[in-house]
């Protein structure tokens, strides 16, 4: 009887949590809105509803840089930020139109659609609303956002064909720097099955070590002595040739294999440095490009000192490049690493310098040596008054600062020639170099070597 009791009461209870425990499963806990299981749920009951001739968009949507936001702030704030988008969409679309599918994602349905342009009129409508500031505790965040969308019953009846290719359109506008929307097309599955394929021939590279190092000069704008050099990631395969380096290191971001990516080189280099030293080559400075999912990564700096110990390698002849755009995505975790990096011995370049920010303030709060005039300025120099303007301007700045100035991409002799006359240190470009193999760069070690005896 005590038995029969004691069953009866934990079935009431049961009985009373099943509303909550329902709540759980369908909802997601952070925001209160459907979660991806009663997005999809929401989703199928509204096309079976759908007895008209109209159309049902699906749209996914993901913050641009939420990861650097954490990063900024701190998850709490993060969380916040997620819960007020969720808020956001519902003051827009009903609660059975959205959801939110995990991390910074949400899909929103929208029905009624008879053509592309109603599709862009609401997306852009989420747009609008996302870019208005969010006001958490006393921060004042502002985000962008990028949208995927995939139409029923044009590209697929099947729910979960329809949230694949809104993924892939989504990854598509990520991929092109986001703040955009992208309406799927059948060439995108194609580009989509592609990138796979060659992400697993990329994986395979890295493994087998088969991406080559490539170095180009960097010279003394007075002397033409080469001073240094940059080294470049290329990967020839052999099949599909050579393969463009926005093309796979796009992918290795899309991916994120840019860790591993950033290890090969690191790696690669540092040892091509000390085989060079053994050979008896004079010492050369060898600058390397850090992504900025590495340079973020929280065991970057630690990795960097064993890489360096476990291979013995002066830090003097080391140079970090890290793009301008990259830095200011989190300028202060970037100022405390770039002093962890300087500590080291290790200089620092600033890259692509005025394609982003160019703040003289943020400049002072970094620990820089160098500044790199991106050669979209360099192109024209010649013959544009304003990028001329502009690169005489950066250049003395630098000057006031204490910092070196490098000129990239310099093809002719006039650039060359302006340049010197405003005061550049150094240069680097097809006019004295292309990008070499390292057996190649030994010949002009061996030539500098011999000019300056």
């Amino acid at each position: 009887m005590e038995k029969r009791k004691l069953l009866d009461e934990s079935y009431k209870e049961l009985e009373d949590k099943k509303e909550e425990i329902q709540f759980l499963y369908y909802n997601d806990t952070l925001t209160n809105i459907p979660n991806r299981v009663h997005g999809q749920k929401n989703l199928r009951e509204i096309i079976a509803k759908n007895h008209s001739n109209k159309k049902i968009a699906v749209a996914l949507m993901g913050a641009d840089n939420f990861k650097h936001i954490n990063e900024t702030f701190n998850h709490n704030i993060g969380d916040r930020l997620l819960k007020n988008i969720g808020k956001r969409l519902l003051s827009s679309f009903t609660y059975n139109k959205v959801s939110r599918l995990g991390g910074d994602e949400f899909m929103v349905v929208i029905g009624d659609i008879n053509s592309h342009m109603d599709v862009e009129k609401n997306v852009n409508r989420i747009m609008e609303e996302m870019k208005k500031d969010f006001h958490i505790e006393e921060n004042i965040i502002g985000i962008n956002c990028s949208i995927g969308v995939a139409i029923y019953p044009s590209h697929s009846t099947d729910i979960d064909s329809l949230y694949r290719y809104a993924d892939i359109a989504l990854m598509e506008v990520k991929r092109n720097g986001g703040n955009n929307l992208k309406i799927f097309k059948e060439d995108l599955l194609e580009k989509s099955y592609k990138d796979i394929q060659m992400k697993e021939k990329l994986m395979e590279a890295v493994r087998n070590h088969t991406l080559d190092i490539y170095y180009q000069p960097k010279v003394d704008i007075h002397n033409n002595n080469m001073v240094g050099c940059e080294a470049l990631l290329r990967w020839n395969h052999p099949e599909k040739g050579y393969i463009s380096p926005e093309y796979f290191i796009g992918l290795a971001e899309k991916y994120n294999l840019m860790k591993e990516i950033d290890n090969y080189v690191f790696i690669k280099v540092l040892k091509q440095l000390k085989n060079w030293i053994k050979e008896g080559f004079e010492p050369v400075h060898v600058a390397i490009n850090i992504s900025a999912e590495r340079f973020y990564d929280y065991d970057f700096t630690k990795r960097v000192c064993t890489f360096i110990e476990e291979i013995n390698i002066d830090t003097n002849l080391l140079n970090f490049e890290i793009t301008e755009t990259n830095i200011m995505k989190n300028p202060y975790k970037a100022r405390e690493t770039l002093n962890l990096i300087r500590g080291k011995g290790i200089s620092i370049s600033l890259d692509d310098f005025g394609t982003g920010y160019s703040s003289l303030n943020y400049l002072k709060l970094f620990p820089i040596d160098t500044l790199k005039i991106d050669k979209s300025f360099i192109e024209e120099i010649c013959y544009d008054k304003v990028n001329r303007t502009i690169v005489e301007a950066t250049i003395t700045m630098a000057k006031v600062l204490d910092l070196k100035i490098v000129a990239e991409g310099i093809e002719e002799e006039e650039q060359l020639a302006m340049l010197k006359y405003m005061g550049c240190d150094e240069y680097q470009g097809y006019y004295f170099s292309k990008p070499i193999p390292a057996g190649e760069f030994e010949l002009l070690l061996k030539k500098n070597s011999e000019s300056s005896i």
